[in-house]
């Protein structure tokens, strides 16, 4: 096998490869050749591309170890070195709670470095509300003030194992087209639990079969009546009961009312204005799948509701690609 490289106009190389190593002059020989055009890298002109708006939504569960996680970093590391001073980044992470590290910023020369470094402090923990940070994500969109830019998209990176509140990719695409209603739904989706509300087991109750009817009564309403009559207050001697003092008054407890809550200081990332919430998710989603045992499915599921697209991180060569 031969391989032959030619340059041309000195921007785009010709690599062609031989399917043997060695031909015959004398004979005609019929074989393949695998060739390729290896163009330069487009260097994009950052002027002159549209400003956007970037919420980076890790998961740091227990799963995201073995690597998952440092990959996760490499990634964001990438994605930073690539925003110009006119974009805006923002930082949520989640486990079973969302937590929110830094709200939309703009990246420059003074603070490139401390979001870096933000970006490594994360580590894993606790069990996977992928929901909980994807809706997070979503609502900060749709809640953006300050120079909104005119693309907008929430990066999920995880791998998709979501354990802990709405967890089936029905419940989860559902949330995702009503974001603040998510907090009031019920996961209906088959893997899931449904939670029970008072309404949901009266009409349990209502359906079920008339062969049971009988066990919907209390359990010892046939022997209330005997219990009643077991029961009696105790008697003593009429002197010993006129010789019992009266109970002491009971006194009230005086309960101080509860202390408010404190005050949070601002990150020094965060800006002061924020929009109202919207109705409407303006923006795109993309997922991004870490580990061979990631949940493709649900993630390819959520980017296609977010109108954006799933990607595959199996290493660090395959970021830029992405």
């Amino acid at each position: 096998m031969a391989v032959v490289e030619k340059p041309i106009d000195n921007k785009i190389k010709l690599v062609a490869t031989n399917e043997f190593q060695e031909y015959d002059p004398k004979k005609t020989v019929s074989c393949w050749v695998d060739v390729k055009l290896e163009a330069p890298i487009f260097e994009e002109d950052d002027s002159k591309r549209a400003a956007v708006d970037l919420v980076a939504v890790i998961d740091r569960s227990g799963s995201m170890g073995g690597g998952k996680l440092d990959l996760v970093k490499k990634t964001l590391h990438f994605v930073v070195s690539q925003l110009a001073s006119t974009d805006r980044l923002a930082l949520i992470v989640y486990d079973n709670s969302v937590d929110i590290i830094f709200t939309l910023t703009k990246i420059t020369s003074d603070n490139k470095t401390q979001i870096e470094n933000l970006i490594d402090s994360v580590h894993t923990r606790g069990s996977t509300n992928l929901c909980g940070g994807l809706i997070q994500g979503m609502k900060m969109v749709m809640e953006r003030g300050g120079d909104k830019a005119d693309v907008a998209s929430v990066l999920l990176l995880t791998d998709g194992h979501a354990n802990a509140g709405i967890s089936s990719s029905e419940g989860i695409l559902k949330a995702m087209r009503s974001p603040y209603k998510a907090d009031e739904m019920v996961d209906d989706g088959p893997d899931m639990f449904m939670q029970q509300s008072p309404d949901l087991m009266m009409n349990m109750n209502m359906n079920i079969n008339p062969s049971m009817q009988q066990y919907q009564q209390p359990l010892f309403s046939n022997f209330q009546p005997q219990m009643q009559q077991q029961v009696q207050p105790p008697q003593g001697p009429p002197q010993m009961q006129q010789q019992m003092p009266p109970p002491p008054p009971v006194q009230q407890m005086q309960i101080p009312p509860p202390a408010p809550a404190p005050q949070v200081a601002a990150s020094p990332l965060e800006p002061a204005d924020k929009a109202t919430p919207g109705c409407d998710f303006q923006g795109t989603v993309y997922t991004f799948g870490f580990g061979n045992d990631h949940n493709a499915s649900l993630l390819e599921d959520i980017s296609n509701q977010g109108n954006g697209a799933y990607y595959y991180i199996d290493s660090q060569e395959k970021v830029p690609e992405s």
